[in-house]
């Protein structure tokens, strides 16, 4: 009712299953599990390898956007199976190359299923340097986009200058080829790593995030393009930030005047109404509006 043009997504992941899933685990197909050691403890996993498995998810899929209204489908842990990721940590790089392959022909039956002009959107397209290979490129062919869930996220996940510096350049790439992307910003704390500000007030936890937000706003309108957005909070619940509203989503700031200039660490971008600059190795940023 707010926004007509809003898009409502069913979270829906295609690695492994979610205790609040209770309709949709109890019609899972039975033995469709591998069993993995995470964290010291067993973690159930989907054998996308079996055509029954497909099915099962496809189908949700479907139901997602016939019965419920969704406009399509988010789906979560979609690089499982990418070089150097968990399933081939937890099954080895042979079958986790099978269950990858699972998860694009999986893609592909929902998106039969799903009907035309409905989105998938996956989870995560990331950078890269030199101790991190990138993520997520792949398989943008078979999506309309993805969500950078973890851009800079403090104090658990530090990334270098050239990591950032080339997921910026990835959400470009992936825009500029027509792809939907979120860009999920952090503040410098989150609900997982600061349980000392998480006790402390909603207004205090979020007069901290507002303090924070023009580095990684600035770092967004680096490299955003058509079908950008942004996303600011410190969790993933509703009470961590997500329906906050900051002074900077008010200003005007008008189409890109060109393409973002770079030296060395530091990205410059004009903008109609504003200028941007953000330098990823100091993890410095200024927007100046106009």
């Amino acid at each position: 009712k707010r926004n007509p043009k809003t898009k409502v997504l069913f979270y829906w992941a295609s690695d492994m299953p979610k205790p609040q899933w209770k309709d949709s685990n109890a019609t899972y197909p039975e033995g469709g599990y591998l069993i993995a050691k995470k964290g010291g403890r067993d973690s159930q996993q989907f054998d996308v390898r079996r055509e029954d498995v497909r099915e099962w998810w496809s189908t949700i899929a479907g139901k997602a956007v016939h019965e419920f209204g969704c406009d399509g489908i988010f789906v979560d842990g979609a690089t499982a199976g990418s070089k150097n990721g968990p399933w081939g940590k937890m099954f080895g790089a042979e079958q986790a190359a099978a269950m990858d392959q699972g998860v694009f022909a999986m893609l592909k039956q929902a998106r039969e299923k799903m009907g035309a002009g409905k989105l998938i959107l996956f989870n995560p397209l990331h950078g890269y340097d030199k101790e991190h290979p990138g993520l997520g490129e792949q398989y943008l062919p078979a999506t309309d986009g993805a969500m950078v869930d973890d851009f800079d996220r403090n104090p658990s996940r530090l990334q270098s200058p050239e990591y950032m510096a080339n997921t910026i350049e990835a959400m470009r790439k992936a825009a500029k080829d027509g792809k939907i992307v979120i860009f999920k910003g952090w503040p410098k704390f989150t609900w997982h790593t600061a349980p000392e500000i998480m006790k402390k007030p909603h207004e205090e936890q979020f007069r901290l995030a507002r303090e924070q937000i023009i580095f990684p706003l600035a770092c967004f309108l680096g490299g955003a393009e058509q079908h950008c957005y942004f996303c600011y909070t410190w969790g993933w619940l509703g009470e961590y930030g997500t329906f906050d509203w900051y002074p900077e989503f008010d200003q005007k700031l008008g189409t890109p005047k060109g393409a973002t200039v770079r030296e060395g660490w530091t990205f410059r971008r004009e903008f109609e109404h504003a200028s941007v600059v953000v330098n990823v190795e100091k993890k410095t940023a200024t927007i100046d509006w106009k």
